[in-house]
């Protein structure tokens, strides 16, 4: 039996003599200098590479779905693009993907363990007189010891000499580590369910037939007009009599008890109050209750969508407006009237004169057609004045010493909010600053 046969056929065993010296080992006269000893196998490159095709792929479409998609910038469209055909794509990348990471985890152990083993036989030919490797060390790597951990937790002192050679100590610690690496996957990657908006029952489907959201057959019949946000351009075409004829009447109507249904609570300034989840924020008598120590600290503001609208998964902005005033007692009521067409009526009854400044120009629209965040400051003027002729107030209610001018400093807001939402947590945003790109 020749020596070509052998796997390590450039191998010489060492003899030692009786004074335990061991000798140069003779040249071996069996072995043909023409002939390669070390031979290298295709195959086993060839089956690494494709280890390492499946265990690189499956991190990187790992991380790829954690963030989006394969084929969509983002699981979250609010054009209303992704299709139910399209979620069940995903789904299905998910198990291809669940697929790929159990073949790498089933083969990654005996592919590494082969090719260490082709890498043993490498390792064994003596390349340079300072390579040392003896006998014992030899048989441990042929016998393919190393998928035993317990060799990298012992302390080098216990270290068999069988144990000390350093291919085999990062044998095992590449073992280690190829099989170890599916649970952390396991532990690191977890599957979360989301709720994704889809062209079914978008909005666009109803109103833009021009978007993008898909068409028939993906309508759906449960969905539900539940507001009208009016465009900015809109507003400025809003008529100033129907404005004004409906808030009079709803002045002079409403109590603070009645059901405000655009009205909305600031959840900023809420905190956690007592009564932050009552069901009845929506009447003026919750903010500006009389036992209440903090007058007015609760702010409110109105919107065109009703209190208490969600949008699921669909994320949407809406229009918002809230004023803030600051009214104190003045000297001298002006003289005239500050602006381009202020409001500055007037008019009496028996002994009181009433006499009104709101400055600036009540025919124009104070905002313009962005959606950023505004705001408008405004001043009122109020002069109360009793005029009572000498000996007519009998009872002594009413004294000349009862008038007084008031002055009032607001500052309006006028912006757009997120709508409570899966997002976020289905509560409502703050008044944005800028309108989202």
């Amino acid at each position: 039996m020749g020596p070509q046969e052998f796997e390590l056929g450039s191998v010489v065993t060492l003899i030692n003599d009786p004074d335990r010296e061991p000798h140069r080992p003779r040249q071996s006269s069996s072995l043909a200098k023409d002939k390669q000893v070390v031979r290298y196998y295709k195959l086993s490159l060839c089956i690494f590479g494709f280890y390492l095709l499946i265990l690189v792929l499956t991190w990187i479409f790992t991380c790829v779905l954690m963030i989006r998609p394969i084929n969509k910038e983002s699981y979250f469209n609010q054009a209303g693009s992704v299709t139910p055909g399209d979620v069940n794509n995903w789904h299905r990348s998910r198990v291809a993907l669940r697929s790929l990471t159990a073949l790498s985890s089933v083969v990654g152990l005996p592919i590494i363990s082969g090719l260490l083993a082709h890498g043993a036989v490498a390792y064994t030919q003596r390349r340079s007189p300072a390579q040392k490797l003896s006998v014992l060390q030899l048989f441990a790597l042929a016998d393919r010891e190393w998928p035993d951990p317990r060799y990298l937790v012992k302390p080098p002192s216990k270290l068999k000499i069988t144990e000390r050679s350093l291919y085999f100590w990062m044998a095992t610690f590449l073992i280690l580590i190829t099989a170890i690496q599916p649970p952390i996957q396991a532990i690191l990657v977890r599957d979360e369910e989301i709720n994704v908006l889809t062209c079914k029952g978008h909005p666009a489907a109803y109103r833009d037939y021009g978007s993008g959201a898909c068409k028939f057959p993906f309508k759906d019949v449960n969905t539900q007009i539940i507001g009208r946000d009016a465009e900015p351009i809109d507003l400025n075409f809003c008529p100033q009599d129907v404005v004004v004829k409906k808030t009079s009447h709803k002045l002079l109507s409403s109590t603070n008890s009645d059901i405000q249904t655009n009205l909305w609570s600031d959840e900023v300034s809420l905190g956690e109050s007592p009564n932050y989840y009552t069901d009845n924020r929506r009447t003026f008598d919750w903010y500006y209750q009389e036992s209440s120590y903090d007058k007015g600290k609760w702010s409110y503001y109105a919107s065109s969508v009703p209190n208490g609208t969600a949008t699921g998964v669909y994320r949407h902005q809406a229009v918002r407006m809230d004023s803030t005033a600051n009214c104190y007692l003045a000297k001298i009521f002006p003289k005239q009237c500050k602006g381009d067409s202020p409001f500055a009526p007037s008019f009496s009854e028996d002994w009181m004169s009433v006499d009104i400044c709101a400055e600036g120009s009540y025919d124009t629209v104070a905002w313009n057609t962005s959606r950023n965040k505004q705001e408008h400051n405004e001043t009122l003027w109020l002069s109360m004045k009793w005029d009572i002729p000498d000996g007519q107030d009998s009872s002594g209610r009413f004294r000349n010493n009862d008038s007084y001018v008031l002055r009032c400093d607001s500052v309006s807001s006028r912006g757009w909010f997120q709508l409570p939402n899966n997002a976020n947590g289905g509560k409502a945003g703050p008044l944005r600053d800028e309108w989202p790109s």
